[in-house]
C-alpha cells in the first residue's frame, strides 16, 4: 500500500493522518448507558473525525462519520454524521445527547482517523484563480485551513507531498475530498 496515493478520497489521503484501527465486538461496552469502544494504543485523539466501518456478523452502528470523544482508552461517538459542527459539540459536553447508541455483536470494525483539512489538488484545480490565491499552487496533498482574525483572513496552507498527474489520471470527480466536501476550499473550476 502507497503511502501517498493518486485518488481524491479518504482512502487516498496520507495514511499518516488517517490511521485504521481494527477491533471486534469484544472490545464494545453498551453496559448501563456507557456505549462505549476500548481500544488500547489507538492513536485516535479527542475530537478527531472518524470514520466507522461495521465488520462481518453484524452492525455496531450506521456506518459513517463521527466525532469522537475520548479518555484514555475509553472512546465515545457522537453524531450525526450529516452535521459534524453539532456532533462536535455534544461531544465536548461529553453529555448522552448525540452519542451514538453500539450494539455488541461481529468482528472486525474498524475506525479511520478522517481529517476535515486534507485536500487533494490536481492540475487543473491548481490553475483556477481562487485556488491559487489561497496557497494551492501545484498537484498533490494539502494541508488547509482558512481563519478570520480582527477582520484579517489567513490561508493556512501546507504542501504535504507532490504529485505530477493530471486531473482524470487521479481519480478526481469532484466534490469527493477527505471530508467528502472539497469544493468549498477548493474549486474544481
Amino acid at each position: 500500500m502507497a503511502l501517498w496515493a493518486l485518488t481524491d478520497n479518504l482512502a487516498g489521503a496520507p495514511k499518516w493522518l488517517t490511521p485504521t484501527f481494527t477491533f471486534d465486538a469484544a472490545g464494545v461496552v453498551t453496559a448501563g448507558d456507557d456505549d462505549t469502544i476500548e481500544l488500547t494504543d489507538h492513536g485516535i485523539n479527542d475530537l478527531d473525525q472518524v470514520t466507522l466501518v461495521n465488520g462481518s456478523g453484524g452492525n455496531l452502528a450506521t456506518a459513517g462519520i463521527y466525532v469522537a470523544s475520548v479518555s484514555g482508552n475509553t472512546i465515545k461517538l457522537y453524531g450525526p454524521s450529516n452535521n459534524l459542527a453539532t456532533a462536535r459539540t455534544n461531544a465536548i459536553a461529553s453529555g448522552d445527547t448525540g452519542r451514538v447508541d453500539l450494539t455488541v455483536q461481529g468482528t472486525g470494525h474498524s475506525l479511520q482517523v478522517t481529517p476535515s483539512d486534507v485536500y487533494f489538488a490536481d492540475s487543473t484545480e491548481c490553475q483556477v484563480a481562487a485556488n491559487r490565491a489561497r496557497g494551492f499552487h501545484v498537484p498533490g496533498w494539502y494541508k488547509y485551513k482558512q481563519e478570520s482574525r480582527g477582520g484579517v483572513t489567513r490561508n493556512d496552507v501546507e504542501l504535504l507531498c507532490a504529485v505530477s498527474v493530471g486531473g482524470s489520471a487521479v481519480g478526481d470527480t469532484g466534490d469527493t475530498g477527505v471530508d467528502g466536501a472539497d469544493d468549498t476550499p477548493l474549486a474544481d473550476s
